[in-house]
């Protein structure tokens, strides 16, 4: 199924304009050993990304040295150096340690799934993908780490507008920071301290994080949750700090974002 929508992906947009990898654009690591998934990859994210492969952790971290590199898509089973090397290596380097890293794996051990996310991977997608999903977490992610630089599109903004978007990011994500453990703040909350509309507020978050804000600050409490879960506090304690009302919705909701639930999480710290 993944290989029948990547064919269809490349007959659409034409095989010249995916090799239109330009120096300007987003630089994205690649890290698989298998040689067709990582062709995949590639013919997926090189009509928008700059593109480097590499088969295994030591081969990546040669193109880390010489490259500023935006995001680390990464295997864990692989020879030589396996993607947990790569991740505790990145997370020992003070130059390497803010790439953030999204590891692909057909490994679907909550072990290996924790591990991953301990050593500060931002997500940990499950082998066979669904290819509209990298595609959108890829495109997510990039846009909230450099919202400005991702923008593929012509733009006519001039370098005040710039800033005043860098700023209203800074101020939103303060506030999300220091409001997302109280139940009661809402977006409603959000845009009265933003000083603008909730329409306003909607269509300048939909902008840069591809998420409603009610989706963001979800978001945002869950991947607190995951933080304290994973620093050995209870599930009942947890879901009460990120302001959610509901240990049930909590579960379901941390499952559906990272792919295992808060038991699993607790079950496997305990066991360390």
């Amino acid at each position: 199924m993944v290989q029948e929508r990547a064919k269809e992906f490349k007959q659409k947009v034409g095989r010249s304009k995916l090799n239109k990898c330009k120096h300007n654009k987003p630089h994205i690591v690649i890290v698989e050993d298998d040689e067709g998934l990582r062709q995949l990859l590639f013919d997926l994210l090189c009509e928008n990304y700059r593109i480097s492969n590499a088969n295994h952790g030591l081969s990546a971290l040669k193109i880390l040295k010489r490259n500023v590199v935006d995001l680390i898509i990464t295997d864990i089973s692989m020879p030589e150096f396996d993607g947990i090397e790569l991740l505790s290596y990145l997370r020992e380097d003070d130059k390497l340690s803010e790439i953030p890293v999204i590891v692909l794996s057909a490994d679907t051990n909550s072990n290996t799934h924790l591990k991953s996310l301990e050593l500060g991977a931002i997500d940990f997608i499950t082998k066979p993908f669904n290819i509209d999903h990298i595609l959108l977490k890829v495109k997510n992610f990039l846009k909230k780490s450099n919202p400005i630089a991702i923008d593929t599109q012509p733009s006519s903004k001039d370098q005040s507008s710039k800033q005043q978007d860098h700023r209203f990011i800074k101020r939103y994500e303060n506030l999300l920071d220091c409001n997302y453990s109280n139940s009661k703040f809402t977006v409603e909350s959000c845009a009265k301290y933003m000083n603008m509309s909730k329409r306003q507020l909607q269509r300048r978050v939909k902008m840069f994080y591809a998420r409603t804000p009610s989706e963001q600050l979800k978001h945002f409490r869950l991947i607190k949750g995951r933080q304290l879960l994973l620093q050995g506090f209870s599930i009942a304690y947890t879901y009460q700090a990120i302001g959610l009302k509901s240990q049930s919705h909590f579960s379901r909701a941390f499952k559906s974002v990272f792919g295992i639930t808060p038991k699993q999480v607790r079950s496997v710290v305990k066991s360390q």
